[in-house]
């Protein structure tokens, strides 16, 4: 059952658990004070600011940021009770930006073309016989993510209220990289389409990478990360968990925050993201159908491994590496100086870990791999780990990578940007232990400390 509540709490880890997006708008409507539930039971006060058939739109009491929370992942009660508010709040949950798009309608008939060739290329998605790959969504998710690049507002949203972690300058900095990013990929799709960016971005246009907006956000949760692998540190050594579970909640909470701050949505949310476009513009229109269909993929690949993962958090103690996760990925290198050391592994995680996905590798290349259109197939040391380590982070959806390798074979640049674009899109860590050398360079900052 729902009650109003007179008193406020900070919201609990059941925020956490919800889909929603961050926004920065406001409203002129009542606001209700409510205590909502999830469908695993968990309650949590918030402040109701507008609700339709599908969502409401929430405010965290304890530092005022808002949110939208899909119904469907409430109680039934908590539903019923949403909707009855619906007259006093008002219906406007998610409210549109102003701002024009900057996209004409030549260029989002080739951007329509681009994706129509995208989807040739992917088996049918509604036939279950027919073996899709992660590789299919991925190329719909980098189609959409072109688009959104394409047509967003020259000036991107900002979040009304920033975590305490970003001061002043951090904030510019963030913004300013966050744009030079978009007009980056911007220019890269102009190119596609065969436009001349200069004549339509100007010749002084600034551009920033996504990996120093990674290195900025990973510098910035550094030391929130540090206070949560202490206080797991801690459980291994035999206290209860119970004496850290809100504050491991708390920080956890706070690193979503700058996430959401830094990306525009909280790690692991990236399938629900939405760039809020006016609705009734044709790029929108057209996002929506990618939006669509991606997800339909996605869901198909989800729904046939059929992973559930640990019924909790597992916190173990692995070849020297505290390690904790509710749901881990293993990839092994079984290539000739490893083989002896994969069974001792194995049963060491298994006397932790109930339910982790293994993938076994002859070699430890990290590279990008596309698949043969023709199905052929192909050798071990051509495909390397990448394609693995995105199908347990898409599709699997682990939160944990460990990886067991010598680390004897060849990184790509380009692998290694991936990699690291997945495991902050889904905020999963990294973990790589090897035998004789420990992970350099551009791997070594992916990794967990």
């Amino acid at each position: 059952m729902i009650h109003i509540k007179s008193r406020v709490r900070v919201l609990s880890a059941l925020i956490l658990q919800m889909a929603f997006t961050f926004l920065t708008v406001s409203t002129s409507h009542a606001e209700v004070e409510e205590t909502i539930t999830n469908l695993k039971g968990n309650s949590v006060e918030v402040i109701v600011l507008a609700v339709n058939d599908s969502e409401v739109r929430v405010r965290r009491p304890s530092d005022g940021l808002e949110s939208v929370i899909k119904l469907m992942h409430l109680s039934k009660e908590s539903q019923e009770k949403l909707k009855k508010l619906q007259a006093e709040v008002g219906s406007n949950v998610r409210k549109k930006p102003s701002a024009e798009l900057p996209v004409t309608d030549e260029m989002l008939e080739k951007m329509r073309e681009h994706w129509v060739k995208t989807k040739a290329n992917i088996p049918d998605a509604g036939n279950p016989k027919i073996r899709l790959a992660c590789s299919h969504l991925i190329s719909l998710m980098n189609v959409e993510n072109d688009l959104i690049a394409l047509a967003s507002p020259k000036k991107l949203p900002s979040p009304e209220k920033w975590p305490r972690e970003v001061d002043s300058r951090l904030k510019h900095k963030v913004e300013e990289i966050k744009h030079g990013i978009r007009d980056g990929h911007k220019i890269r799709v102009l190119k596609m389409l065969g436009y001349d960016p200069s004549k339509i971005m100007g010749r002084s246009t600034q551009t920033h990478t996504a990996k120093e907006l990674t290195k900025l956000f990973r510098s910035t949760s550094a030391p929130l990360r540090e206070k949560i692998e202490e206080r797991y540190e801690e459980i291994v050594k035999g206290k209860k968990r119970d004496t850290f579970a809100e504050s491991i909640t708390e920080l956890e909470d706070s690193i979503g925050a700058i996430h959401l701050a830094f990306y525009g949505y909280k790690p692991g949310e990236w399938v629900e993201y939405e760039p809020e476009w006016p609705a009734e513009h044709p790029a929108e229109t057209l996002r929506k159908e990618m939006y669509a269909f991606r997800k339909s993929v996605h869901e198909r690949l989800v729904h046939k491994v059929n992973h559930a993962g640990e019924a909790e958090v597992k916190t173990a103690e692995i070849s020297g590496l505290t390690v904790y996760s509710s749901n881990i990925g293993i990839v092994l290198d079984t290539s000739g100086s490893m083989l002896e050391f994969i069974e001792p592994l194995k049963n060491e995680i298994g006397s932790s870990f109930e339910n982790p996905v293994y993938r076994e590798i002859p070699g430890c290349s990290l590279r990008i791999f596309t698949p043969p259109e023709d199905n052929k197939a192909v050798f071990w040391d051509t495909i390397g780990v990448l394609p693995f380590f995105e199908e347990m982070l898409l599709v699997y959806q682990v939160d944990t990578l460990y990886w067991f390798s010598d680390l004897n074979d060849e990184r790509e640049d380009a692998a290694l940007l991936r990699l690291g674009e997945l495991l902050r899109m889904t905020g999963a860590k990294l973990y790589v232990r090897s035998v004789g050398r420990g992970p350099t360079g551009k791997l070594k900052d992916l990794v967990e400390k």
